[in-house]
């Protein structure tokens, strides 16, 4: 209180970032908002991030081809900025069992 600032442009978020795991997340920009999509994924699903403050974002994920449930979710996410200005990994709490604190790191590439 007060939020602050995105530490860059939301355009500058934007990009390929890549988790051994659960394999590449693009970011871009779809109506002024940050979005990604895995459509190519057998986990389909779509991510629209809303900025809360700094780096944080809650991202809200939509999969309706989930095995055995429908998957919509409010997850907590970051980025981690380098000191060039650039983002570097972003992390998203898509591991419940793993705690809202915990995140799969995803870094760009």
């Amino acid at each position: 209180s007060p939020p602050l600032p995105a530490t860059l442009p939301l355009a500058n978020y934007t990009g390929t970032y890549f988790h051994p795991a659960y394999r590449n997340l693009t970011i871009y920009m779809k109506d002024d908002i940050l979005h990604a999509d895995r459509l190519d994924a057998s986990w389909q699903i779509v991510v629209d991030f809303k900025h809360v403050s700094g780096d944080y974002f809650m991202a809200f994920a939509d999969s309706v081809n989930a095995p055995g449930f429908i998957f919509k979710g409010a997850l907590p996410a970051e980025f981690k900025v380098g000191s060039d200005g650039v983002s570097k990994s972003i992390g998203i709490a898509l591991e419940g069992e793993m705690g809202l604190d915990a995140r799969i790191w995803f870094e760009r590439i």
